[in-house]
C-alpha cells in the first residue's frame, strides 16, 4: 500500500496526532479492495463497519454475499455494490426464537473475507 501523506501532520500533538494516526490506518484497510463473488463468507474490515445501530453491527458476525453490482450509489454518492444477507436471532412476541435473514446494501471496501486477517 502506497504511504498517505497527509499535510499539516507534522503541526499535529497528543490526541489529535493518535487520532490522525488512526484515521490513516482506516483510510489504508478502507483502499485495500478485495474481489467477492455471491456465496462468499464475508465479515467488516476493523473500524469500518457503516451504522453501529444496524443489526449487521457485529464485526466477527460472518455475513454471505447475495449479489455484486457496479455502479450503484446512494444519494449522497456512498458506493453501494454489494448485497449482503445473513441471519438473526430474534424473539417473538411469545418469546419463541427464531431466526430471520435479512439484506442490506454496502460498500464492498468495507468488507473482507471472512477468513483474512488486517492488523490495525
Amino acid at each position: 500500500m502506497e504511504n498517505v501523506v497527509i499535510n499539516g501532520f507534522n503541526n499535529l500533538c497528543g490526541k489529535d496526532k493518535r487520532r490522525a494516526n488512526n484515521l490513516i490506518r482506516v483510510y489504508e484497510i478502507y483502499n485495500i479492495k478485495n474481489t467477492f463473488k455471491p456465496g462468499d463468507l464475508v465479515k467488516w474490515k476493523p473500524n469500518l463497519c457503516p451504522d453501529l445501530d444496524s443489526k449487521f453491527a457485529i464485526y466477527s458476525f460472518p455475513l454471505i454475499i447475495h449479489k455484486v453490482v457496479e455502479n450503484k450509489v446512494d444519494g449522497n454518492g456512498v458506493p453501494l455494490d454489494i448485497l449482503i444477507a445473513s441471519s438473526f436471532s430474534c424473539v417473538d412476541k411469545d418469546d419463541f426464537e427464531c431466526e430471520t435473514f435479512d439484506f442490506e446494501w454496502t460498500d464492498s471496501n468495507r468488507l473482507m473475507h471472512y477468513n483474512d486477517y488486517i492488523k490495525f
